[in-house]
């Protein structure tokens, strides 16, 4: 019943689509939703930014260590 009120009310806001019928559902859409994407998209790069830094430390520390290994080996420890 509120949806139907509300959609009665409110309808004439609604964009129509290309078949001219419109959406019951954008009635009710919030921005929200476009913040609730925009989040994850967030933490998804975050958690690819930490990987990545962890990536470049593992290399780093590699490349620390082969060094190290290869001055062992240069001064015969």
């Amino acid at each position: 019943m509120i949806d139907s009120t509300a959609f009665l009310l409110y309808g004439h806001w609604i964009k129509k689509d290309e078949h001219q019928n419109q959406n019951r559902a954008t009635l009710f859409q919030t921005e929200e939703k476009s913040d609730l994407v925009r989040h994850e998209q967030l933490l998804e790069q975050r958690r690819l930014d930490q990987e990545e830094s962890k990536l470049l430390r593992l290399q780093r520390q590699n490349q620390i260590d082969e060094g190290l290994a290869l001055h062992q080996q240069v001064n015969g420890n």
